[in-house]
Formats: C-alpha cells, sequence, structure tokens
C-alpha cells in the first residue's frame, strides 16, 4: 500500500481540476474578444455615418457656393427635398440621394428651413445608428452675396 502513497503521478482529480481552470480561463479569453471586436464594429460603423455625412454637408455647401445668380436655391420642407441648380437631394428610403445617387444611407429625417432674411439654410440630418440611437447633425449654411436666395 505505501508503494502506491509515493508514486509520483499525477492523479485523476488534479487533471480534472487543471482542466475546468484552463477551461474558465479560456472563456475568459474568448469572451473579452468577443466583446472587443463588437464594440470596435458599431464604432467603425459610427464613424462611418459621420464621415458620410460631413461629406454631404460638404457637397450642399460646395454646390451652394458654385451656383450663379440665375440659379435659385429652393426646398421642399414636405418631401425633405432641396434643390440647388440642377441638382436635387432628397431623402428616399432611409438614404440621402444627390440626383438619384446615394450619398449617405441610415439617415431618418433630412430637414431644411430658411431662416426669416433667407441669408441662412439650417439643415438638420437624422440618423440611425447600428444600436438603434438617433444621432441629429445640425449645419448652417450662410448665403454670400453672390449667391441666389
Amino acid at each position: 500500500m505505501n508503494k502506491h502513497m509515493n508514486s509520483r503521478g499525477v492523479s485523476l482529480v488534479e487533471v480534472l481540476a487543471a482542466l475546468v481552470l484552463l477551461s474558465m480561463i479560456f472563456l475568459l479569453i474568448i469572451s473579452t474578444q468577443l466583446f472587443g471586436e463588437r464594440e470596435y464594429n458599431t464604432q467603425n460603423e459610427q464613424f462611418s455615418n459621420e464621415v458620410s455625412l460631413q461629406f454631404v454637408i460638404k457637397d450642399i455647401t460646395r454646390e451652394i457656393r458654385r451656383i450663379d445668380d440665375n440659379n435659385k436655391i429652393k426646398i421642399d420642407p414636405q418631401k425633405s427635398e432641396l434643390i440647388i441648380g440642377k441638382n436635387v437631394y432628397i431623402l428616399s428610403n432611409m438614404g440621402l440621394m444627390k440626383n438619384s445617387s446615394i450619398l449617405a444611407d441610415n439617415i431618418q429625417d433630412f430637414k431644411l428651413e430658411f431662416n426669416n432674411s433667407r441669408d441662412t439654410l439650417n439643415i438638420s440630418i437624422i440618423t440611425n445608428g447600428s444600436d438603434r440611437s438617433e444621432k441629429e447633425i445640425v449645419t448652417s449654411i450662410f448665403l454670400r452675396e453672390g449667391d441666389s436666395r
């Protein structure tokens, strides 16, 4: 009997305990990895939406600065439509379109209005994020002397 107690091997209980500990460590590492990946994807989508909205605002501003006195800037708030010369910006199927080309998607609302003196165009864009949160981007474009009103 003493012969068996002095053996230097590992018992089955010790092996099972080690496997349980390693499994718990492995699960912790995997869950941390999955959480980080999910956060990265969410932040990447939010950043992409913000970049596309910045592009839309810059494009609208550029088109307003390009028009000559013969063209007019027209808005139709009911249709969420902005007409700058020959270019038409409209909200359609959760996407902001320019002359039938998609500029940005995941757009919930596109609000347009002139101020009382019609020298400022106020634009509000509400987006839907991947986490179902809404984000509103608001800007005002001041019409210069040469810009049409």
